[in-house]
């Protein structure tokens, strides 16, 4: 029997989103997207995603593309989920917060597709985070959208190691990619979830016995993976538990284990050359890399940002040295910059008003050996 279809809208921010806003059009699922208002950059791609691309679930025309703004975006979101005739909303990365009453619209909810693992890293940017607290692992996480803010029950979660040396461009682009392969997970859950509802499960699966643990649903026939895939489970059976709606059971997020970063503002992300040691500060720089053109520092009232840095090994004993103070500015060396404990970085790649530029062509500007960025 053919395959219960499901149509999906996508709220959206961000070009991350594109490789599932592409999968859902060639599933043939999707019938309307939908971004805020704040990333010009976002707002073009997704649009020119949805004029180019195929055609919307169940119709010859193209995907339509919404706009919700700040002002009045309760009511256009309601305007919207009503319009489109989605089953289920996905979301990512959308910055407006949804009402109760729109999250009760579509008849499968709202499914948000989290950058970051639940419950450790709920807020705004996990992206962000999971780079300058340097963690070692990291993923993503699919869960019902309720009031709260990443609070809701898992359906999937995903983590995989962190290299050191990614930024933050890196790691959006490989949880774009995760974010992808998810909404195959998702859209597998749900029509096979249907199918059981309305008794049209194929031979080939075979009915349940009575009382027996419910069998996961394959996922060879959308992406030819060899395992099957299962909603979310974290081990505790407690917390497994229904949502009205979903036609599989989710994962309750365990509030013993959950911590929310809020986004930080810009005034706070800075070098503090004083108080940050050489991993803090890499750490941070590959966090802002490529947004905000690279994290601000100064030198004689100058302000530059830097975007690309390295350690480096020091033959001799710097501990007296001031940190903060270029060590060295040269072709041949780069731009080395003391830091705390006698140990120092190499700034790999600046950005002034002037443009990007490799750090040690800043002493074209007049900053030489021994200036003290501050």
């Amino acid at each position: 029997m053919s395959k219960q279809k499901i149509k999906v809208g996508l709220l959206c921010n961000n070009k991350m989103a594109v490789p599932t806003l592409m999968r859902l059009m060639r599933e043939g699922a999707l019938c309307g997207v939908a971004t805020g208002d704040t990333d010009a950059e976002a707002m073009h791609v997704v649009r020119a995603s949805c004029e180019g691309g195929e055609r919307s679930a169940g119709s010859a025309e193209r995907v339509p593309y919404t706009v919700i703004t700040r002002k009045g975006h309760k009511q256009q979101l309601r305007e919207w989920v009503a319009t489109v005739g989605a089953d289920v909303v996905f979301v990512m990365t959308f910055p407006y917060r949804i009402p109760g009453e729109v999250l009760a619209m579509p008849r499968l909810g709202f499914l948000n597709f989290h950058f970051g693992l639940l419950p450790e890293m709920r807020g705004a940017d996990p992206i962000f985070e999971c780079i300058r607290q340097r963690l070692l692992v990291v993923g993503a996480t699919v869960h019902v959208m309720d009031e709260g803010l990443d609070t809701g029950p898992i359906v999937l979660r995903e983590e995989f190691p962190l290299s050191p040396d990614f930024t933050y461009g890196m790691l959006s682009g490989q949880m774009a990619m995760l974010g992808e392969k998810q909404c195959g997970e998702a859209l597998t859950l749900l029509e096979r979830g249907a199918e059981k509802e309305s008794g049209n499960e194929s031979g080939e699966r075979g009915a349940e016995s009575e009382g027996a643990s419910p069998r996961p649903f394959p996922m060879k026939d959308r992406d030819g993976l060899p395992e099957e895939r299962v909603p979310y489970t974290d081990g505790h059976p407690t917390n497994n538990i229904s949502v009205v709606g979903l036609p599989f059971p989710v994962t309750a997020q365990d509030e013993s284990k959950a911590k929310y970063w809020p986004k930080v503002g810009e005034g706070e992300i800075t070098i503090r050359w004083d108080k940050m040691n050489v991993e803090e500060i890499i750490a941070l720089v590959r966090a802002c890399n490529p947004i905000g053109r690279g994290v601000p520092t100064s030198i004689n009232g100058w302000k530059i940002g830097v975007v690309d840095i390295c350690p480096v090994n020091l033959d001799g004993d710097a501990s007296a040295i001031a940190p903060g103070t270029i060590i060295a500015i040269d072709h041949q060396n780069g731009l080395i910059v003391c830091c705390l404990a006698g140990r120092a970085v190499k700034l790999e790649v600046v950005y002034t008003s002037e443009g990007y530029f490799p750090g040690y062509k800043i002493a074209l500007f007049g900053v030489g050996q021994w200036g003290v960025f501050s």
